[in-house]
């Protein structure tokens, strides 16, 4: 390769690298309030099918046995590869079951908003912290109904990072889901 072609693609390359930060200034100065971190990524939205979720739960008459706890397992059927299936922790007492699937079904039947809740969370703490996406990605590890019912818990670990996050709900005086410790 000569000098002359070497300074070509030296030209190409530099013009690309213009128009990609021009367009990143005009989309930039089009939506202000969004950080450049995320001006062409977002968090994806509508992770859960919440009818084939309880049709799942319909099918698993009982929760099975653990270790040390009750459960039921859910896969995710939306076709999303990385998002992976997760399971339901209940209380140890077989008493507390029909009571705790009750609830289950409800967080369940309510699930893609619930989680699109999380994800907004997630984007806007990144935002706020200029946080890359890559450190806000979660996907659903588990449902927590051992301790208190009224605010159970969704519990998430990070895709590309290692953390994890609880998030948690409580039902209002019209029977809604409504985020509480996020």
């Amino acid at each position: 390769m000569t000098f002359s072609d070497m300074s070509t693609w030296l030209i190409v390359i530099a013009a690309g690298g213009f128009v990609f930060l021009t367009g990143a200034v005009v989309l930039k100065l089009l939506s202000p309030g969004l950080p450049l971190t995320r001006i062409f990524r977002t968090l994806r939205r509508d992770r859960y099918d919440p009818e084939d979720l309880l049709r799942q739960l319909q099918e698993q008459f009982s929760p099975a046995q653990g270790d040390d706890c009750w459960r039921y397992e859910f896969e995710n059927n939306t076709g999303w590869d990385d998002v992976d299936g997760f399971e339901a922790y209940l209380p140890a007492g077989p008493e507390q079951h029909m009571l705790t699937r009750k609830t289950l079904a409800s967080l369940l039947a309510d699930i893609r908003r619930l989680d699109n809740l999380v994800q907004d969370s997630c984007e806007k703490n990144g935002d706020k912290n200029w946080q890359h996406l890559d450190g806000c990605q979660l996907h659903l590890s588990h449902i927590n109904l051992t301790g208190n019912l009224n605010r159970p818990r969704l519990c998430y670990f990070g895709s590309l990072v290692n953390t994890d996050w609880d998030a948690e709900f409580e039902k209002d005086e019209n029977g809604v889901w409504q985020k509480v410790n996020f």
